[in-house]
């Protein structure tokens, strides 16, 4: 684990690369000296507490979908907030899900592999592989890259079961493959 100085100094730098590549995000910061805040952060395997150090909203571009009454439509803009752990950017094999980071997400969304946000009548959990198989040199902006991959490149083989919106999900895109889906297969 690193010292409390070398990982806030870690991440002043992940967030300049974020502010270079003009990613909105907000902070707030769970610790008091070298102790950090245990937060309950709802996951896959349902509500957990972690050692939190820092909260960032990250609001970002990518092609996804919402449920608009009986149509599916397109949504460009998300917001998800990631929880940064204490042990980040050491994964923790000891953690059911290893990865330093918890993501919940924020906004409304229409996907098998992400639930929509609390205000949306979802839970926000975030199902991603990427959680189990945590590389330490993974920054802030990768992970962000990665979510949006995840929204335009649903995994409708592997849905979150609860909230049932997912489900409804995974059989819309087993039926109708997302545009981004259609230019890579034909590579």
């Amino acid at each position: 684990m690193l010292p409390m100085k070398l990982l806030l100094k870690r991440l002043s730098n992940e967030e300049e690369e974020l502010r270079k590549e003009s990613i909105s995000f907000s902070k707030i910061d769970y610790y008091v000296g070298e102790k950090p805040k245990k937060i309950e952060v709802f996951t896959v395997y349902g509500p957990e507490k972690v050692p939190v150090v820092r909260k960032y909203t990250v609001k970002f571009v990518a092609r996804g979908f919402v449920k608009k009454g009986y149509s599916i439509v397109p949504q460009w803009d998300h917001v998800a907030s990631i929880y940064i752990l204490r042990h980040y950017p050491i994964p923790n094999p000891k953690d059911r899900l290893g990865a330093p980071v918890r993501i919940t997400w924020e906004s409304d969304i229409f996907h098998p592999n992400i639930a929509p946000g609390p205000l949306y009548g979802g839970n926000g959990v975030v199902c991603w592989g990427i959680l189990k198989k945590w590389l330490k040199t993974i920054t802030l902006l990768q992970l962000i890259r990665g979510l949006q991959m995840l929204v335009q490149n649903p995994n409708p083989d592997d849905p979150i079961h609860n909230p049932p919106i997912c489900l409804e999900a995974a059989e819309y895109f087993k039926k109708y493959k997302p545009v981004s889906w259609v230019i890579r297969d034909k590579k």
